[in-house]
């Protein structure tokens, strides 16, 4: 099954808004495993396409975090889908 680039982006962006905060970050590798899940797909996804989609998410005002994790290994997550939620989830 051959992914359109605008399918990939939407996908990202729910992978991010749906299993990423600020105590649960996702590698690059773990992002394109997600998009293979996500497409039920033998497709192996660039990581240089995938970093393209976190920019332009970025630049449209979908805020993505980049961190650095042990080793040096980078980290990115979207934070705003517990603001403004009310009240402690503890």
């Amino acid at each position: 099954m051959e992914v359109k680039g605008s399918q990939r982006l939407l996908a990202l962006e729910r992978i991010l808004f749906e299993e990423t905060d600020e105590s649960n970050q996702l590698s690059m590798k773990e992002l394109a495993e997600k998009l293979k899940h996500a497409f039920s797909s033998e497709t192996d996804f660039d990581p240089r396409a995938i970093k393209r989609d976190l920019e332009a998410l970025d630049e449209q005002g979908f805020e993505i975090i980049i961190n650095k994790g042990i080793y040096g290994k980078v980290l990115y997550s979207h934070q705003h889908r517990l603001r403004g939620q009310g009240g402690d989830s503890s």
